[in-house]
């Protein structure tokens, strides 16, 4: 078994605009913390996870975002004797992960700051891979290089679109046409190319329907997973704001879509 007890590294650097998004979970982590988001993101990782070999022997793991442990959680579940590394910019949201799982050593830094000899049996990202930035997913693949990468992305949902999606649609393009945000969070994904070339790849996508009791509901929960902010950046607030504004949408339904990829590249 992995040595019991947290250990957290602190972060090495805290400036710029690579640690926004830290600053910004460091605000809403107790919230980000909640049963409801718990079992979306939990849900999510059990799909993910599900789909690594049956055989895999995993002895260590790096997870890159851990958030607030969600999926740091279901990667203990399935490897109870693996050693976690798990990476998360944000202290408060590592103080959530260290009660939910303390048999982990916690990292307060980013991917880029990751030092390993060779590379993990796993690396896992769930959810997170937007929040990379530049260099940082060629590193998640080089970390996984002669083991298993697995990673889940948020991608455009089904058309047509929910209620919800027409109303979050419409209170960016709001946002945006009033010049109400100056720093745009979007990132491009993970180089496919990068992933194409990994051996015994397996990727499906995962669509997952909620539904809200009305429009500011739907706000709230948005700004709370930090999806808002991956959006629009400092806009984030007030697209929340124009969201919640649409108080004639009730039983509001939302559609999630996500790519799910597994990359095998053991000997």
């Amino acid at each position: 078994m992995a040595e019991q007890g947290p250990r957290m590294t602190p972060a090495s650097t805290t400036v710029g605009a690579a640690t926004r998004p830290a600053d910004f979970y460091e605000g809403v982590a107790d919230l980000y913390d909640a049963p409801s988001h718990e079992a979306f993101y939990r849900g999510l990782a059990h799909e993910l996870v599900a789909l690594l070999p049956s055989d895999a022997a995993v002895r260590t793991i790096l997870e890159v975002g851990a958030g607030t442990g969600f999926g740091t959680h279901v990667l203990r579940e399935r490897f109870p004797s693996a050693a976690i590394t798990a990476v998360e910019p944000s202290a408060a949201m590592i103080a959530h992960a260290v009660d939910r799982v303390p048999d982990v050593e916690y990292l307060q830094q980013s991917l880029a700051d990751v030092s390993a000899d060779g590379s993990f049996d796993l690396v896992a990202c769930f959810v997170a891979e937007h929040w990379l930035e530049a260099g940082e997913p060629e590193r998640l693949v080089e970390l996984s290089r002669g083991g298993l990468l697995a990673l889940s992305a948020p991608i455009a949902p089904p058309r047509p679109l929910a209620t919800g999606n027409q109303l979050l649609r419409d209170a960016v393009f709001k946002t945006r046409a009033a010049g109400r945000w100056t720093h745009d969070r979007r990132r491009e994904p993970v180089p496919r190319g990068a992933l194409s070339t990994r051996s015994g790849s397996v990727q499906r996508d995962a669509v997952v329907g909620e539904c809200y009791p009305d429009a500011p509901a739907l706000a709230r929960a948005l700004y709370e997973r930090g999806s808002l902010m991956a959006v629009a950046g400092d806009g984030a607030r007030e697209v929340e704001r124009v969201l919640a504004s649409r108080t004639d949408a009730t039983d509001v339904d939302f559609t999630w879509a996500f790519r799910l990829f597994v990359a095998d590249d053991r000997p």
